[in-house]
């Protein structure tokens, strides 16, 4: 299933746990992903982030324990706290074919 998120914060565990969830959108409106916000989502394979100028920042373990994460995908500027565990990939830049 695939999630919309548009929201100035995504607060601390707010979609933690959720198996339903395979593909995740960040609209610009987003400043923050607070710590394990996405925690345990173990289906979630892919986040894009949509452009902005404005910089975002991700918090620690905001991703942790999610086992099928391969790709971060965005163009804006982004600021993590921590290292974020995603086994193949984070993309900057346009993305194929647009």
């Amino acid at each position: 299933m695939k999630e919309v998120v548009s929201k100035p914060t995504i607060h601390s565990r707010e979609f933690a746990g959720r198996e339903d969830i395979t593909t995740l959108l960040i609209t610009a409106e987003c400043k923050k992903i607070e710590c394990k916000a996405f925690c345990d989502c173990p289906n979630l394979a892919s986040v894009v982030i949509e452009d902005s100028n404005e910089r975002i920042s991700i918090e620690f373990d905001a991703f942790k324990g999610c086992k099928s994460l391969v790709m971060l995908e965005t163009q804006r500027p982004v600021y993590f706290f921590c290292d974020v565990n995603i086994k193949r990939r984070i993309h900057y830049g346009k993305r194929k074919g647009t």
